[in-house]
């Protein structure tokens, strides 16, 4: 938001040259957003004129919803749940705990689990397969590894997705996508 600010204002913060403009930073505000998680405090940059408008969360915006999907693609991309926080506040004065973002991708891994233990149709006359090319965490390290998918229509026509590690000798499990 910092950043954005500076682009609208055309000057760095704290820039003590000549401005030709007479618009100013004036300050920020607190702003209470519901969340997929509960409610959540963000700091809102605000200017003299009032022309400024956040991209990541507009004026009179009060939900944030998809959250845990940025938190989870973050993680998926090689950050860890302690530089997540810290990039979610340099980003966008956010201040959230490591323990959320470990709660969040719990939460997950639950739902994927329930997803691939349940029992599969008989039948799937219809069958997409692809695989995607991914960064991984592998312990320390992030590795590029694939990861195969399955989109599956059986007879009732509702689509599942199924994705697996290893392909070869082992079926997919489905779950609903």
């Amino acid at each position: 938001m910092e950043d954005a600010l500076t682009y609208h204002l055309r000057y760095e913060k704290h820039d003590q040259g000549e401005k030709t403009i007479t618009n100013r930073r004036n300050g920020k505000t607190s702003k209470d957003l519901r969340t997929d998680d509960g409610p959540m405090t963000i700091e809102v940059l605000r200017n003299r004129e009032g022309s400024f408008e956040p991209q990541i969360v507009p004026k009179h915006q009060r939900e944030l919803r998809g959250f845990d999907d940025t938190l989870l693609s973050m993680y998926a991309l090689g950050l860890t749940t302690r530089q997540i926080p810290d990039h979610l506040k340099d980003s966008y004065a956010l201040n959230l705990s490591p323990e959320l973002i470990s709660r969040v991708r719990e939460e997950v891994k639950e739902l994927v689990s329930e997803g691939r233990s349940r029992p599969l149709e008989s039948l799937y006359p219809v069958l997409f397969l692809d695989a995607l090319r991914m960064h991984i965490r592998d312990g320390s390290r992030v590795v590029k590894k694939s990861v195969y998918l399955a989109l599956a229509t059986p007879l009732d026509g509702q689509k599942e997705l199924g994705e697996t590690r290893s392909l070869p000798g082992r079926w997919f499990s489905f779950f609903y996508g």
